[in-house]
């Protein structure tokens, strides 16, 4: 996978829902057909280009915040990023 669709595939998923982004076991696994390494990569690209974007970003076995409730990732989220009101 190319760094111009790993851009592609975030930009999506932030078009879909800008405050929570999340990357499921599925999409990575099946829809986008990732090896274990190319998975490792994209996530780290993710968390990376959330993170600039002004997201905060949690992945397996992390819980996280969000609209007044504590979460677990569960199994099948891989990726949470969470875009925080007063970020831009």
């Amino acid at each position: 996978m190319k760094l111009t669709e790993l851009t592609k595939i975030t930009d999506e998923k932030i078009k879909e829902n800008e405050g929570k982004v999340v990357f499921s076991f599925y999409e990575l696994n099946v829809k986008y057909n990732l090896s274990k390494e190319e998975q490792e990569i994209f996530l780290k690209y993710a968390k990376t280009r959330l993170n600039n974007l002004g997201y905060t970003v949690y992945l397996e076995g992390d819980k996280y915040f969000y609209k007044e409730k504590f979460y677990d990732l569960t199994p099948q989220e891989k990726l949470v990023a969470i875009r925080e009101k007063n970020n831009s």
